[in-house]
């Protein structure tokens, strides 16, 4: 499903463009004071997304009039550094919040189809284990990898029809934030760009609707 959104498509269809913001580069005015008329909470997981008002609600779908400016702050499930910059409920959620559960969640409602030689949660373990390696003192991992390499614990996550491409690092230690204005009617998806192991393909979700 995912290879629908490879980065050739994205960039003819989706006008990636300069909205794009990374961890470390938030406005200097702070979380949830950019101009808009709502602001929602992406939690970016393996393999998924989910969506939270300031109120700490889950939200399946965000739904909006065409017109609002939407504020969308995003996080990584393992950024805790970052939990603190949100809003209590949003925080307090973050702390309990199970990816692995939700994981499974999506392969038993057929969301990620489970995996012929393994389980689920090998496959989710496997991941982690592979993001996790340790780093010698030249800043380099186990595989020689520079520390500064995206590893599979990490997001990007897109919104095709809007220009939202968004780093979600599993190291950040502030939430990422951007805003736009919903000047388009209908469903949009929340797609993961980059290469988080065995669910990536399926880390598609509609999660939008401007009405």
């Amino acid at each position: 499903m995912n290879e629908l959104y490879n980065r050739r498509t994205v960039l003819q269809s989706g006008g990636i463009g300069a909205t794009a913001l990374i961890a470390g580069c938030l406005d200097d005015v702070g979380l949830g004071d950019e101009p808009g008329d709502e602001t929602y909470y992406i939690v970016a997981y393996h393999w998924g997304f989910a969506a939270f008002d300031e109120d700490g609600t889950e939200h399946e779908l965000i739904e909006v009039p065409e017109g609002t400016e939407l504020t969308i702050v995003a996080i990584n499930d393992h950024a805790s550094d970052a939990f603190g910059d949100l809003p209590e409920p949003v925080e307090t959620i973050l702390e309990d919040f199970d990816a692995l559960e939700r994981t499974k969640q999506h392969v038993e409602d057929g969301t990620i189809p489970e995996p012929e030689d393994a389980t689920i949660e090998e496959v989710y373990e496997e991941a982690h284990d592979h993001a996790h390696n340790g780093h010698d003192d030249d800043g380099h991992d186990d595989d020689g990898h520079d520390e500064n390499e995206l590893t599979m614990l990490d997001h990007e996550l897109i919104i095709p029809g809007h220009d939202v491409e968004m780093m979600v690092l599993s190291t950040a230690d502030e939430p990422v934030q951007t805003s736009f204005v919903t000047d388009e009617t209908g469903t949009f998806d929340f797609v993961c760009t980059h290469d988080c192991g065995y669910g990536h393909p399926y880390m598609v979700r509609e999660m939008l609707q401007v009405e």
